[in-house]
């Protein structure tokens, strides 16, 4: 607690950040690390205070709650991995031009342009 309080003292603005925002800090699970974590840091709190809007400033706050308890902001799909496309392969004919006994089927195969 010492400590915290002497980070605190060396960085003001996290103090005017949690004042303000004491209730969305509440909400959170982790709060109090969340705190601790704003001011430890001085660029993220200036990067906080910089912020045009209070929405963006809950958001960060949300965030960096995500990001303490080691979850990503994504959501995991439960969809089966896709399905193989079906693909051209190789087209081998089953019966070789010499063996084919119909002229008829013959002649298609040579049209095709097989010539084995």
């Amino acid at each position: 607690m010492a400590q915290l309080n002497k980070t605190v003292r060396a960085n003001p603005i996290a103090l005017a950040i949690g004042d303000a925002y004491a209730r969305e800090l509440n909400d959170l699970d982790n709060g109090p690390a969340v705190f601790r974590f704003i001011a430890e840091n001085l660029d993220l709190t200036r990067k906080i205070a910089e912020m045009p809007t209070e929405k963006k400033i809950v958001h960060e706050l949300y965030k960096i709650s995500a990001q303490l308890d080691g979850r990503n902001n994504r959501i995991e799909s439960r969809a089966p991995d896709p399905i193989k496309p079906v693909s051209a392969g190789t087209a081998r004919y089953a019966v070789p031009l010499d063996q084919i006994e119909d002229q008829q089927k013959y002649k298609r195969a040579r049209r095709e342009g097989r010539t084995r």
